[in-house]
């Protein structure tokens, strides 16, 4: 496509000689320009919209992420804290792991479907 600054100008110098045979080649510039602000504009409201929509759908992952990070911190303040016994095979895991690592499970679950959610909103905002 138009990869830098110069094609870009041969493109304006191009099209500008094209329209060079019409007599009032100043309103064909009005009108291309009042189009590209309109489109500027409408694109300024389209990403302003989608924002507004998936806001919530980042700060309940935000939240999740927070929830994952404290129970994270628990887990190793609680594993720092165990005291040290001699290598014995562990058969019996402590309970408040098994549920942290059942509560971490489920936050990333809900992390996935929520970033699934948000790329199909994104993909229904793109149609």
């Amino acid at each position: 496509m138009l990869g830098n600054l110069s094609d870009i100008f041969i493109l304006v110098v191009v099209a500008l000689l094209l329209m060079g045979g019409q007599k009032d080649i100043s309103g064909t510039v009005r009108n291309i320009g009042k189009t590209l602000n309109e489109f500027k504009r409408r694109q300024a409201e389209f990403r302003n919209e989608l924002e507004r929509e998936l806001s919530p759908v980042d700060e309940m992952a935000k939240d999740m992420r927070k929830d994952i990070y404290s129970i994270s911190s628990e887990t190793k303040r609680d594993l720092s804290d165990t005291p040290s016994y001699p290598s014995y095979p562990r058969l019996v895991r402590p309970a408040s792991s098994i549920n942290n690592e059942a509560r971490i499970k489920e936050l990333e679950r809900q992390i996935s479907d929520l970033q699934k959610e948000l790329e199909r909103l994104k993909n229904d905002g793109k149609n």
